[in-house]
């Protein structure tokens, strides 16, 4: 049972992550890219985004002891898009660092 916890935490981080990409599309329009774009402009980025995501919602899941209350929801949630937030680049962001 613990394992079904612990991949709901998993998917609950990776949809954060889709929400700062969402928020990047639409919101500032920041990327252009599709999502899978988005995946696939910065393979490094996004690798080391979904590890950290996966790992980070594995402890989240261990810490609350296998209970999905609404704040560990949205705290899961959040450390989704934290990370994705910190970590991963589109291309439209690594061209603009590249020129600096």
């Amino acid at each position: 049972m613990e394992y079904l916890i612990a991949l709901a935490y998993i998917l609950l981080g990776l949809s954060g992550g889709a929400g700062h990409y969402l928020k990047k599309r639409y919101v500032d329009g920041s990327t252009r890219d599709s999502f899978l774009e988005y995946l696939k402009s910065n393979p490094p980025s996004t690798k080391k985004a979904i590890f950290t995501i996966v790992t980070t919602e594995i402890g989240l899941s261990l810490a609350s002891g296998g209970i999905l209350s609404l704040s560990n929801v949205v705290g899961a949630i959040t450390a989704g898009y934290a990370v994705d937030s910190g970590l991963n680049r589109s291309s439209d962001q690594q061209k603009a660092i590249d020129v600096e």
